[in-house]
């Protein structure tokens, strides 16, 4: 039994930890990418200020869900006197805290937990394929002859084996302070044609139909879908307990975000209305030098975000399963071959698949409100099951907890209906 009074953050020792601005650079950039570009998109679906309500909501209950998600990682890491457990362990820790009928489950719940955070950035890595390409292949249109997107996935896939080569977190630190200024620039850049000549705003839905709402959803998910990298972005960092809190780290960070969220995707669905295309760079007059300069800013900035992303699931497959007591007979050669593989699987499924805003609402719906939510509530439940914990006066964070199960379960079935049922038309119409 732990003590009170142990702190596993002090009994961390982490090589090449990475600093507090390192870590608001690198969530920063693990969250703002293509769904930034996809708000406008999104927005048509659901009206301007509903669909502002529903971020600010969205925003606010996925940062609670991190938060829920971090406090309980720490708390089952103190209750076992370790410096730190990884999110499947403390789900089987927290199953073996709770009620009999969740003593059954652990193992295979920490098995599902990893599928689910392993496909939600394999499915973003997907997702960056594609949009890279599209964007590339709007540009070369101008001066060649058009081609299908495929062949620009393909050698899209090609320059990132040697990208996706970078091993250490802390240099992909480096990345992502180059990918956020190229994104920031792209997007004060794209803010210029945004605001020039806008319609009258009565000319734009407040309010969508009920019916869209579920892709709305589906939308803002994957904005926020970068769980894992934020994850071992915390894990690696020099001041761990600086991330949660009123005034944390994460809660910084995500404010930022929603400010530019809100900003550029009301601008955008404004600016273009139902006409606006699943990124917005794609919406920008294709002819002019500055508009294919942009694209070009937003396609390496994707680029650089591949790594990172990629990172979560090559860190799970060898520290979870192949590599797990660190006995694994040259492990950089295999982890190097495991890498290759990945960036090949992720190419090949872009071209399979190359619907951008299909596989956005798709990842965004199967994956975030489980890993993100109901996971997190229920380990909590675990954690504070009586006798020897409580859950509070009135037992507010029992309903509180429920409250997250419930949303999460509402959010991921009809999402993921009405994503598939999409997938299905654009697959039938070719």
């Amino acid at each position: 039994m732990a003590t009170s009074s142990y702190d596993p953050y002090a009994q961390r020792d982490v090589d090449k930890n990475i600093s507090n601005i390192g870590a608001f650079a690198t969530i920063v950039k693990s969250v703002v990418g293509t769904g930034l570009l996809a708000l406008p998109m999104a927005l048509q679906w659901s009206g301007i200020i509903l669909g502002v309500m529903l971020l600010i909501g969205a925003m606010m209950l996925q940062t609670h869900g991190l938060q829920l998600l971090i406090v309980c990682m720490v708390e089952c890491a103190r209750r076992q006197n370790v410096a730190y457990v990884n999110y499947p362990d403390s789900v089987v820790f927290c199953f073996s805290q709770g009620p009999e009928c969740m003593k059954h489950w652990p193992v295979i719940i920490a098995r599902v937990v990893d599928f689910f955070i392993s496909f939600s950035h394999y499915g973003v890595c997907v997702i960056y394929i594609v949009f890279v390409s599209l964007n590339i292949k709007h540009i070369m249109d101008q001066y060649v002859k058009a081609m299908d997107e495929r062949y620009y996935i393909a050698g899209i896939g090609l320059i990132l084996i040697p990208l996706f080569m970078i091993r250490h977190l802390r240099y992909l630190v480096c990345l992502s302070l180059l990918g956020n200024a190229l994104t920031y620039f792209g997007s004060f850049l794209i803010l210029g044609y945004l605001i020039k000549d806008l319609p009258e705003l009565s000319d734009r839905k407040l309010f969508g139909e009920p019916v869209q709402f579920p892709l709305y959803l589906d939308i803002i998910l994957f904005t926020m879908a970068s769980v894992g990298v934020m994850l071992v972005i915390e894990a690696k960092m020099k001041s761990p307990e600086t991330c949660i809190g009123c005034f944390g780290l994460i809660n910084m960070a995500m404010l930022f975000i929603l400010f530019t969220y809100i900003t550029f995707g009301v601008l955008g669905y404004w600016k273009y209305g139902s006409e606006v295309a699943e990124s917005v760079t794609l919406s920008l007059p294709p002819e002019e030098v500055l508009s294919q300069f942009i694209k070009l800013l937003f396609a390496f900035d994707i680029l650089f975000s591949y790594p990172l992303s990629g990172y979560v699931v090559i860190d799970i497959i060898m520290n979870h399963y192949w590599n797990k007591n660190g006995d694994l007979g040259q492990p950089i050669i295999k982890e190097i071959l495991l890498r290759i593989i990945f960036v090949l699987a992720s190419t090949l499924t872009a071209v399979a698949f190359p619907m951008l805003g299909t596989l956005m609402a798709f990842v965004g719906v199967f994956c975030i409100p489980l890993i993100n939510l109901v996971f997190p509530a229920v380990m909590d439940l675990c954690l504070l099951f009586p006798p020897e914990y409580s859950y509070g006066t009135l037992r507010w964070k029992l309903i509180k907890d429920w409250f997250l199960i419930i949303i999460g379960i509402v959010i991921f079935i009809p999402g993921s209906i009405a994503v598939l049922l999409s997938i299905s038309k654009q697959m039938i119409s070719g």
